[in-house]
């Protein structure tokens, strides 16, 4: 319908409407520096296939003519996609991303947005959770089946330009900052390379784009997923500022030396990836070493759960949540259980297959409806202490419901009998809600040791990753301490 408006939230995806020309704006109101605003065209491994695929003031379009660059300024930068080139290109999405050329960090950014229009329609992504991240990837359009969708990603991380692009597969060699080609000073680059009818830009503003001299960058090549881009990221800000927010303060950071000591980014940088280093810092503030552990989830699947898994907020979740297991898991694997009055034991899952998990995986169907807590609580149990018992690692079960927990006798029996294994309950109440025994879970008796915890959120979305990673984090490793006191674990 012509004229219609789309809001996602963090997390969220939507499929864009029929049509060839795609406008993409990513801009804000205003910033403590100015915006580099790019564009990486990736393939599956999330690399670009070479530095023509990296999209920015200094080379405004691609070999396909697909993705072009045409206007930036400030604080804004306006790309047109040709949707029926892009679908020959060898990428499988376009990742759009900003960062601060000089001093500050995005929580000092007002109203940073992607707003996409085609065919009269517009989708519209506003930034909201952000601390002292200096690079944000906001959204990414991808391919999907014979179609295109966008996603909202809205994930922020500390080290500026530079560990961004190499975690893209671009290497940003330490040449001098004079060598390159810095960024026009008018607001514009309205320069048609195209030739088609069909993303013939505005007027053009009378000045050149300057080209990249061919050796500024180059592609690393894609290696096999891997865990160590958290820590190169952390050792690449650690080692090139004094604080995480600090920056480079040349007009364009891409032309900055990378220091010879820094680690060399071989991964690309995935919205997990960034959570995870989240969890790491959580760890890190409350002064706790690393943790290896088994984790579980366990979803709420009944009918009052509804709007929630319409609304991507459930799939958020599972994603804050594979986040740890991506942390501690021995594998970097993720349990999954869904339960309303039955359950499902779903697929586990790694960093590698997240996207739309939650709409792959969930099954139930007619079986929803109400609560009953206890048969997946027992098959929780029944995997982790008969299936593939493993004294040596904790597993940390991570439960959510929305409420109406009733079974109080039974569900304090499975907690008390659990206790003298090597399992630790973490509940999550989403919402004001009838949690019944889950409460209690304090004063609750005859346990061999405390091996549960609830808290409540109101709106889980609205809770930042620092805020959700330091509550469920806050009696965990604790129960570890005192599990191999006990010789719960050895």
């Amino acid at each position: 319908m012509a004229g219609q408006s789309t809001n996602l939230n963090q997390g969220q995806n939507t499929n864009l409407p029929p049509g060839d020309s795609l406008e993409v704006m990513i801009q804000c109101s205003a910033a403590p520096s100015a915006l580099d605003i790019s564009c990486f065209m990736v393939n599956d491994e999330g690399k670009v296939p070479s530095d023509d695929y990296f999209i920015f003031y200094n080379q405004n379009v691609d070999p396909h003519q697909s993705v072009q660059l045409m206007q930036a300024d400030e604080y804004s930068s306006r790309f047109l996609l040709n949707l029926n080139r892009l679908q020959q290109a060898p990428v499988s999405k376009c990742v759009f991303t900003a960062t601060l050329e000089g001093a500050g960090t995005f929580a000092q950014v007002r109203n940073c947005q992607a707003v996409l229009h085609m065919n009269g329609q517009q989708i519209t992504y506003e930034l909201s959770e952000v601390t002292s991240e200096t690079a944000i990837i906001l959204i990414e359009v991808y391919k999907y089946k014979e179609t295109f969708k966008v996603r909202a990603i809205g994930r922020g991380f500390f080290g500026g330009l530079q560990p961004l692009a190499e975690s893209f597969g671009v290497e940003i060699e330490g040449d001098s900052a004079a060598d390159h080609a810095q960024p026009p000073a008018s607001n514009g680059l309205d320069t048609d390379t195209t030739g088609s009818a069909d993303t013939t830009p505005p007027p053009s503003s009378n000045h050149d784009v300057a080209q990249p001299a061919p050796t500024n960058l180059r592609t690393t090549q894609p290696t096999s997923f891997g865990f160590n881009s958290v820590e190169a990221v952390q050792a690449e800000a650690t080692s090139s500022a004094p604080s995480e927010s600090a920056t480079p303060t040349q007009s364009s950071s891409i032309s900055q030396p990378a220091p010879s000591e820094s680690p060399k980014l071989t991964v690309p940088l995935t919205k997990i990836d960034l959570l995870k280093k989240k969890v790491t810092l959580s760890l890190e503030k409350k002064q706790i070493a690393p943790i290896r552990a088994r984790v579980a989830v366990v979803f709420d699947a009944s009918g009052s759960m509804y709007s929630l898994y319409k609304k991507g907020i459930v799939q958020e979740a599972f994603e804050r949540v594979l986040a740890i297991a991506a942390a501690f898991d021995d594998d970097g694997e993720l349990d999954v259980w869904f339960f309303a009055k039955d359950f499902l034991r779903a697929p586990s899952v790694t960093a590698q297959d997240y996207e739309d998990y939650v709409a792959r995986a969930y099954k139930l169907g007619s079986k929803g409806g109400t609560n009953n807590e206890p048969p997946v609580m027992a098959d929780v149990i029944r995997k982790y202490t008969v299936e593939e018992p493993n004294i040596h690692l904790p597993t940390y079960i991570i439960f959510f419901s929305d409420g109406g927990v009733s079974s109080k006798s039974k569900i304090a029996r499975l907690i008390t009998d659990s206790s003298h294994h090597n399992l630790f309950w973490q509940f999550v109440g989403l919402g004001n809600a009838n949690y019944g025994v889950l409460r209690e879970l304090d004063d609750l008796q005859g346990r061999f040791i405390d091996n549960a915890d609830f808290f409540e959120l109101d709106d889980i979305s609205k809770v930042s990753d620092e805020e959700l990673y330091d509550r469920l984090l806050n009696e965990f490793p604790g129960w570890i301490e005192e599990a191999r006191r006990k010789n719960i674990l050895t």
